[in-house]
């Protein structure tokens, strides 16, 4: 992974950086049919004790292993503001429209709103947007400021509701667009994020790339092995990928932990544990979710049946049979073995993780636009 492609990965959902959202709807590489060959083991079958949620009143909570699983509802209005509205955690954050773009938020769990700022944008910006499509450490959101000497990037805290501001390059007029991609590990204690700005989707020149301290603001040249996939933990813990080889970020390199079995890779906990995904070469509605473990040939596997995949680690969720609509939605824990099913849900859920502290999916609800977040022990 390049400069130029994180930027171009920022603005569609950082596929490289491994947010984990699978779609059925490609077919497997060649050489994924000797992978799975590779990588078949017995193991544990999809779980059969099954927990099942109808209708009720929200929100909602469950616990299933290590994991706690949330239903919080959503603004009737949710749907509508697409673009304007980001869900952090139990809170949701407005973005105003118009200058000086301020925030506001609202706690999904008590219904308490407040204003984080009436200043979004400095008033040199000529255009801002949520960046939605990057990576930030978890509870924080990003908004982008575009100016044409300079631009800033202002990232809201919760829950704390203060905000941070970084510097970005300007945008030159000859630029079409101005794409930021942004990629954050280290947090609690060192939060960073490799960013860097395309002026196009296409071959163009960036305008500027570099990873910066989110504690100092202090702004540093991309490090040497960041030319690799990368993965990071709930943790914040960073992981290099190179073919099926797996290093982990040590501050100033990547050290190396030894082989993995098969590629793919979609997450890797806080214990170090790989998660794969591993397409039917035959089947596009059929996935397997794999257990990997450094060192170790040796695998466990949960095959499933659907589409509209989103993979964590330890976790997969999914829309079964062959449509991308609920109901039902269904997430399987793995090393629980069992799967939590969701009856009352329609439409195209929206799947999002980012290795952060919790995966979402928004959807729709009896009881209006609702979002299920998932947490990986902490």
């Amino acid at each position: 992974m390049d400069m130029r492609r994180l930027a171009i990965c920022g603005a569609v959902l950082l596929l490289t950086a491994g947010c984990g959202v699978s779609q059925p709807a490609r077919q497997a590489h060649p050489a994924q049919k000797t992978q799975r060959t590779a990588s078949k083991t017995a193991g544990p079958k999809l779980a059969t004790n099954t927990g099942t949620a109808s209708a009720s009143v929200l929100p909602r909570t469950w616990t299933i292993g290590k994991f706690r699983v949330e239903e919080l509802p959503l603004p009737a209005d949710f749907f509508k503001k697409a673009g304007g509205e980001v869900v952090v955690g139990t809170y949701l954050l407005t973005f105003g429209a118009e200058a000086p773009y301020p925030v506001t938020w609202r706690s999904l769990t008590s219904g308490k709103t407040g204003t984080v700022t009436q200043d979004g944008c400095p008033g040199t910006t000529s255009f801002a947007y949520v960046d939605l499509n990057s990576s930030y450490p978890p509870g924080d959101a990003a908004l982008v400021c575009e100016g044409t000497t300079t631009s800033t990037l202002r990232v809201i805290h919760t829950p704390d509701m203060t905000v941070s501001t970084y510097l970005l390059p300007g945008r030159p007029k000859t630029a079409s667009e101005y794409l930021v991609g942004a990629f954050a590990f280290g947090w609690p204690t060192d939060p960073q994020i490799l960013w860097s700005v395309a002026q196009s989707e296409g071959p163009a020149p960036l305008i500027g790339s570099g990873i910066m301290d989110l504690k100092t603001g202090k702004n540093a040249p991309w490090p040497k092995g960041f030319n690799t996939e990368l993965r990071v933990a709930p943790d914040g813990t960073l992981y290099g990928l190179n073919g099926n080889t797996l290093s982990r970020w040590g501050g100033t390199s990547f050290e190396v932990l030894g082989r993995i079995p098969g590629l793919r890779v979609q997450a890797v906990g806080d214990d170090g544990v790989v998660w794969v995904d591993q397409p039917s070469p035959s089947d596009v509605w059929t996935d397997t979710l794999i257990r990997e473990t450094v060192g170790s040939d040796k695998t466990q596997s949960w095959t499933i049946h659907g589409g509209n995949r989103l993979f964590g680690p330890g976790f997969i969720a999914w829309t079964p049979g062959t449509s991308l609509t609920g109901p039902p939605l269904s997430i399987l824990f793995a090393e629980a073995h069992r799967t939590l099913t969701l009856w009352d849900v329609w439409g195209q859920p929206y799947l999002s993780g980012f290795g952060g502290a919790n995966y979402e999916i928004i959807t729709h609800t009896r009881e209006g636009p609702a979002v299920i977040e998932i947490l990986p022990p902490s």
